[in-house]
């Protein structure tokens, strides 16, 4: 079972990527066509491996539905398509020219890249049903969870304040017995 920390994080670079996406696609809409690419300057990306950044420039580049059915280069080993060709290369020169064209392995840069394909495809499945409906997501869930565990928080404080309040009564029943018994002998001598 995956842990609740690796979760959290997964989803919060989900957001992330959610959030770069909506940005493309406003700079898409702003160029007034959806086949002319953003005026983006790709080797500005903050990364300090040629791998981190072709992991961040695959959000960039290209959308969570091609990633999730694609991998980065069509495999004789797998039925899935490769991404757009001419966008792979544009990627791969970006790296070449922001980190050198000897910095990385192109078989470590696909090997990494199709790993994120799968992933992305595994979020994606972990989320929506086989008709593609959404389901709830983990975070709401979590947050249920949550509003669960103060509900019965405060369920058991109350049950443990009615129990000492039981205790606190029963104590002073004795008392007041003792002290009733107490009078009946002082009453007898």
């Amino acid at each position: 079972m995956i842990g609740r920390p690796l979760v959290t994080r997964i989803e919060q670079r989900l957001d992330n990527i959610e959030k770069e996406l909506k940005d493309i696609k406003t700079i898409l809409l702003q160029n007034g066509s959806r086949n002319e690419e953003p005026e983006v300057d790709l080797t500005a990306i903050n990364a300090d491996t040629p791998y981190s950044a072709a992991l961040s420039l695959l959000d960039m580049m290209f959308t969570q539905e091609e990633l999730r059915k694609s991998l980065l280069m069509k495999s004789k080993k797998s039925s899935r398509p490769g991404l757009p060709e001419d966008r792979v290369r544009k990627m791969i020169d970006c790296l070449k020219k922001k980190f050198g064209a000897n910095s990385f392995d192109i078989k470590v840069l696909k090997r990494k890249c199709n790993q994120k394909c799968r992933d992305v495809n595994r979020s994606y499945l972990r989320l929506h049903d086989e008709e593609g409906t959404e389901l709830m997501p983990p975070r709401h869930e979590e947050e249920k969870e949550q509003q669960e565990d103060k509900e019965e928080e405060k369920e058991e404080d109350n049950e443990d304040d009615e129990e000492e309040d039981d205790e606190e009564e029963e104590e002073e029943e004795e008392d007041d017995d003792d002290d009733d018994e107490k009078e009946v002998e002082e009453h007898e001598e």
